[in-house]
């Protein structure tokens, strides 16, 4: 992982805490697919994060696993930044 993502992730955990989630490495054994972050809400809500550097793109194995969490009902994103995650985490708050 690009020390840029590493930084970005941090950052948005932080924020994310500030709204009141709580957003973990998520590590699916097995599969090296899994997004970075899991988000969990107050309301009790589930969010997924994807980082990426700017200009890159995901594996297929990636996009299979994200595909899969999606037709289960849940809310994946690729972002580049923790002010884009956030951003998208702060209308998903609203929305419930």
């Amino acid at each position: 992982m690009a020390k840029l993502e590493i930084e970005e992730e941090e950052k948005f955990v932080d924020l994310a805490y500030d709204l009141g989630c709580k957003a973990i490495k998520f590590i699916d054994p097995g599969s090296r697919n899994a997004p970075d972050r899991i988000v969990f809400c107050l309301n009790g809500r589930t969010i997924f994060f994807e980082f990426k550097v700017k200009d890159a793109t995901s594996r297929r194995g990636q996009e299979l696993y994200q595909s899969g969490l999606r037709r289960m009902g849940f809310e994946v994103y690729e972002v580049v930044s923790a002010k884009e995650a956030i951003d998208i985490l702060k209308v998903f708050l609203c929305a419930s």
